[in-house]
């Protein structure tokens, strides 16, 4: 080999060797977790001392209800691994629905490639800089309607880069049926919801090989009530950390009043600098309390969603380096060959 090649193989190892180091130095991260326990809702008067709310189901039967749940997640392009699962019942009757404390369970999924790989319903968080990988797992515990005290979700989205390109992943306890059941009233009345919430969402990037990179957790939580007999009638309770924006009512058919919305379920953390990060960790308690204007049949559907995308673009400076390496390497063997 003479100077000339020797020296372009030396830059082309140099590109190939600091690309490497850097790569592994570099982390695109993000994650949206979210814990939903003692959920209920309950119709109620507010005939106790002090006008608090006392359960009062005269007048309200439960019908039927459907559970769903469905975790995706990919990497780097790759084919999307989802496991869906759904079961349904009638309260006080038949389910195909699991026992008590494992109601619905779509497998946990990790995306092909990854090189962190999430337990079954472990709920770990494994970053950031564990390794390149996408995952994504739910669960429904218990359900009210099914004969539980109370409900209980549990879902979370992970996924990081280190050398990729892309990866994302999403946790939906809902699907296209969601969590679902049907009720009637005889009269008008209140429902309360009340629950308690766990929210830890991150995003964050340590990646100075990268020219451009996006790191993104997303949170979507909606509870709606919908008049059967006019579906242009509903109300839509999305948490947003205000106990006067995050319920809002369409038609005559409800009446709405917040009265603890600590932080919101709908939102997301993202950055997309170097260095940088955004989290929300946060854990306290909600209630609405939803009139009915009068008696008829309706629908109740809680929706949720978390999820996680990821992007990572090369430094151009060590891929043009590279690309030259290459390049002369390449002309150099065409002049050897002409000799």
């Amino acid at each position: 080999m003479n100077m000339r090649q020797t020296t372009i193989a030396a830059a082309v190892l140099t590109a190939l060797t600091i690309g490497a180091a850097s790569q592994a130095a570099a982390s695109v991260y993000a994650r949206s977790y979210l814990d939903i326990s003692n959920l209920v809702i309950l119709p109620v008067t507010f005939t106790g001392p002090g006008g608090t709310p006392v359960v009062n189901t005269t007048g309200v039967k439960v019908g039927n209800y459907t559970f769903s749940g469905q975790n995706t997640a990919s990497l780097n392009n790759g084919p999307t691994a989802a496991d869906t699962k759904v079961c349904s019942g009638i309260f006080g009757g038949a389910t195909s629905c699991g026992a008590s404390g494992n109601r619905l369970d779509p497998l946990v999924v990790n995306a092909a490639g990854s090189t962190t790989i999430q337990g079954e319903n472990t709920f770990t968080f494994n970053g950031p800089g564990a390794g390149q990988y996408a995952n994504a797992d739910g669960k429904l515990y218990t359900a009210s309607v099914a004969g539980d005290a109370s409900t209980h979700t549990r879902n979370i989205a992970e996924s990081e880069l280190q050398t990729g390109t892309a990866a994302a992943a999403a946790s939906v306890i809902d699907s296209i049926t969601k969590f679902t059941f049907q009720f009637s009233t005889t009269a008008a009345g209140t429902l309360m919801i009340a629950f308690d919430a766990i929210q830890n969402m991150l995003a964050s990037i340590n990646d100075p090989a990268g020219a451009a990179h996006q790191a993104t957790g997303t949170m979507n939580t909606e509870l709606k009530i919908s008049n059967d007999s006019n579906p242009a009638d509903f109300v839509l309770y999305n948490p947003d950390g205000s106990a006067t924006t995050g319920c809002v009512t369409v038609g005559t058919s409800f009446s709405c009043s917040e009265q603890l919305d600590p932080f919101s379920l709908n939102t997301s953390v993202a950055t997309s600098t170097d260095g940088t990060s955004s989290a929300l960790v946060n854990s306290g308690s909600f209630l609405t309390f939803i009139g009915l204007m009068g008696s008829g049949n309706y629908t109740f559907t809680l929706s949720e969603k978390k999820s996680t995308t990821l992007s990572r673009v090369p430094e151009p400076g060590i891929m043009s380096l590279l690309g030259i390496g290459l390049l002369g390497m390449g002309l150099a063997y065409r002049r050897k060959n002409n000799a």
